[in-house]
Formats: C-alpha cells, structure tokens, sequence
C-alpha cells in the first residue's frame, strides 16, 4: 500500500514592521554591566528611562538576553550594545529578524540568509562559533547555515533552531539538556553541535528560551523538548525531554499565538489573549496564588523583584501580576528582559 505523500508547506521570511511613530527604549533594573544602555556609572533604574541616544533609530523589534540588548532598526538595521557601546553593522543587508541568547546574537536578512556573531558555551565552559572558529567579535554570515533558506529564527541561552521556508526545522549549539533534540556522546562533543542537522519537518512556528525548545506544527500542535527538571513544559516526566512530545492539554484549544519559557517556569499566550502558565511558582513566576482560588488581576510584570525588575519601587517578589503604569507610556510595542533587568519599546506621547 502506497503511503500518503505529507503536502508541501511554504514558510514565509517574515517582513519589517511597517510602524511610522518614531519609538523609544525605556530599560529598568540592575545595570551590573552596562545593560542598560546608560553607562557603568549607574548601578540599577527602579523606574524605565529613555535612551535618548536612540531616539532617532525608529526601532521596531527588541531582544534581551543575560547581559546585552539587540535592537532592530525600520530600515532594517541593528543596533547592540553591552558596557554603553553602541554599535550598527550589516550595512549592505537588511535585516527583517534579531534574536539574542547568553552568548550569541543573531540576524535574519530579507534573503533568509542568517548572520551571527558571539559564541556558544557549554555548562563545562567549552565555547565554539563555527568548528573553525571560538569566538566572533562582529556579524557576519553564518557558515554552516549558508546553502539554507530560512524563514524564522529562535535562540535559548546556547542553542538555535532555524525553521527553513520549506517548513523544515534544524537545531545546533549547546546540547547539555538535549535541547537540540538529538543522542550525541557529551565526551566526544564537549556538549556543542555546530553543524546545524534536520529535526523535524511540517513545522509552521518555533519558539526556544533557556534549554527549551518548542515547535509548532501544520495542524497547531505544540512539541516540545529540553529541561524539564520541574514539569516546565506541563509534562510531568521525564527529564530531560530528547524525544519530542506533544503538549495534549492545547489540542482542542484556540491556537497559540506565543510562548515564553524561562529555566523553571513556561507562559503561554493563546490568540484570544489568555494566559497559561506552568510548573515552579518558588520565586512567584507564575502569577497566581497557589494558596488560593484562581483570582483576577491585570497581567503585566510578575515574579521576582531583585534590582528593581518589576519596576515596584521595591525589590519584593510579586506574587500576583499588578498593572505596570508609566506616563511616558503611549502604546507599548514590546518587552523583553535579560538577566535582571527589562526593556520595553514604546511609542512617544503624541
């Protein structure tokens, strides 16, 4: 019996957002290392502040990570910076797509082509770029990727995955908890894989945070592998995930729009705008109270407050979500956070 040939799914390289209102970067938090965009002489924000030296880059698209910040530009430029030093690069490509994990940054062009710069480490140290290189200093066109096309592009803390425009999913980098999906002796790798190997095919969306890893596919269905050392992923066992599994409590769901996962918990946004979260609640991340019934509040910051991150005027845990309020706010385009501070991109009041 002739099996049923799987039909042809085309992922589209997503396009520049097309937003006019000039937008500004509004970080908070600790600035141990000059995160912030503000210089080292200032050690933490408790309230967001305007990166004044940005005001005229119209950014469009942010991405945060432990110590550093990559920005995208309307005309398809990035911007980094670390230690107040800001930096433009990739003069020649536009840049629709940037994403950023410890160690690493990266960049989608208009031609599904990636470029990166940074390195991959391992939980024993070991770092790699490419097999030839350690460490990459500025962007540049991602070797091992080059003969593929690609639509999107997610990172974790050390590893990447790349969904093609042919809806195939490859993986490469750090493989300590398996999030590259694959059985490889840690001996003989040194815990990194840089040669990017197919994984999954029919894919339509990808997501990755920390040692998780997430796909989506044709049909809606959420897969998932990586950590799961505290059922972050709604799966009680096992640990870790190196097959990936099928996330059943969204099955019959309205379609997932996002999802989030740090190292011990997972929030996941559905299209008609609820919220689902799961796993450890020891820092409050989950913004419930386990020791009551489910109890409304307006959902913006939540969770651990050291170094003034939730922009409470303490450094207190919050338990519940509580509304984060600002009078420089107009309509806020995104957030994101690093390691222990966070950035909203906003519009200007008019």
């Amino acid at each position: 019996m002739l099996q049923k040939r799987k039909q042809k799914i085309d992922v589209e390289i997503p396009k520049l957002p097309t937003y006019l209102k000039r937008t500004k970067i509004m970080p908070m938090g600790s600035n141990d290392f000059g995160e912030l965009g503000f210089g080292n002489d200032v050690e933490e924000m408790k309230y967001p502040r305007h990166i004044e030296n940005l005001a005229d880059f119209y950014i469009v698209k942010i991405s945060c990570r432990s110590l550093h910040v990559v920005a995208l530009t309307r005309d398809g430029k990035v911007i980094t910076w670390e230690c107040a030093v800001f930096t433009q690069g990739l003069d020649d490509v536009v840049i629709v797509k940037v994403a950023c994990g410890s160690n690493i940054m990266l960049a989608l062009s208009d031609k599904g082509q990636l470029y990166a710069s940074g390195t991959f480490r391992d939980n024993n140290g070991n770092t790699g770029f490419t097999l030839a290189i350690k460490k990459q200093s500025m962007f540049v066109k991602y070797s091992p990727t080059s003969y593929l096309k690609i639509a999107d592009i997610t990172v974790g803390e050390n590893h990447v995955l790349v969904l093609m425009t042919n809806s195939y999913l490859y993986t490469f980098g750090c493989m300590d908890s398996y999030q590259l999906r694959r059985r490889i002796s840690m001996r003989k790798h040194n815990g990194l894989i840089l040669i990017p190997v197919k994984i999954l095919s029919q894919i339509k969306e990808i997501f990755a945070r920390e040692n998780h890893s997430f796909a989506i596919d044709e049909n809606g269905m959420i897969f998932t592998w990586g950590q799961n050392v505290e059922g972050q992923y709604g799966i009680e066992l096992p640990n870790p995930i190196i097959t990936p599994m099928k996330l059943e409590f969204f099955k019959n769901l309205i379609r997932v729009n996002q999802i989030f996962a740090e190292l011990h918990h997972m929030l996941v946004l559905l299209e008609n705008g609820k919220v689902y979260s799961f796993s450890s609640s020891k820092y409050r991340q989950l913004g419930i109270d386990v020791s009551e019934e489910n109890r409304k509040s307006p959902v913006y910051t939540w969770g651990f407050g050291e170094t003034y991150a939730l922009r409470n005027q303490s450094e207190n845990n919050e338990l519940l979500p509580f509304e984060l309020k600002c009078e420089e706010f107009e309509e806020i385009i995104e957030i994101d956070r690093g390691g222990q501070f966070l950035v909203i991109l906003s519009s200007f009041c008019s």
